[in-house]
């Protein structure tokens, strides 16, 4: 995926899930942010992490036993990250990770797991 004016915004993967826990850099980057405030957090960083949406793709069986974290900014490499978890064996999934661009997008962030 392009990465234009440093904003990586929408990217496809596919990812080798071990068993367990695997962190995963989803490469997305957002310079630009203008985040009302509280949305979710009055941390411009906390909110761009939580706006990220994490989309299965096809094959959804391969999704059956993996789980994921709240989406969050790695602090060394200011990309998002997402930490996967599959129990019971190691699987490859496809995902879609896109980040709706805080000036033009009309969602409101919510965050996966009621906190962050």
């Amino acid at each position: 995926m392009p990465n234009i004016a440093g904003n990586l915004l929408i990217h496809r993967m596919q990812i080798f899930l071990i068993d367990g826990a695997t962190d995963v850099d989803t490469g997305l980057q957002q310079n630009l942010r203008a985040f009302p405030v509280g949305e979710p957090t009055d941390d411009p960083v906390g909110a761009a992490a939580s706006r990220i949406m994490v989309i299965p793709m096809m094959p959804l069986a391969n999704w059956l036993t993996v789980t994921h974290g709240e989406p969050y900014m790695h602090p060394t490499t200011h990309t998002v990250h997402v930490r996967f978890v599959s129990n019971g064996s190691d699987v490859t999934i496809d995902a879609l990770f896109w980040d709706p661009h805080s000036i033009v997008c009309p969602l409101s962030a919510d965050p996966y797991n009621g906190t962050i």
